[in-house]
């Protein structure tokens, strides 16, 4: 899978890793399907690494604590286990912290 960011090998790994994902969560055996979404999975791909690159830049690290923490502001409930079962604590790890990243843009804004 090619996107747009030629050459960018996170970029790439980002692409394949999503695409698996895809196809094992939906087995999805249509010969278009992945050409029909390629540019969803391009954009999806490159906000997440975006994201992470802020994150990283900014030293942000969503650890068990900062989950637990922020799960309530993020999710509406305290409680992360139901979510964890379903979706995975690396999934929900990684929506609280672009949550972050996300608030940390928006506070930081500076109108001219």
């Amino acid at each position: 899978m090619q996107c747009h960011l030629a050459g960018c090998l996170r970029c790439d790994i980002g692409c394949q890793l999503f695409k698996s994902s895809i196809e094992l969560i939906l087995n999805i055996e249509h010969p278009n399907f992945f050409q029909a979404i390629q540019g969803s999975l391009n954009t999806i791909t490159e906000q997440a690494l975006l994201m992470q690159a802020i994150a990283e830049k900014q030293g942000l690290v969503c650890d068990t604590a900062l989950m637990n923490q922020d799960f309530g502001k993020f999710y509406g409930t305290t409680d992360p286990s139901a979510y964890i079962s379903s979706y995975g604590e690396n999934y929900i790890k990684m929506n609280v912290l672009q949550s972050e990243v996300m608030q940390g843009l928006i506070d930081n804004v500076k109108y001219k």
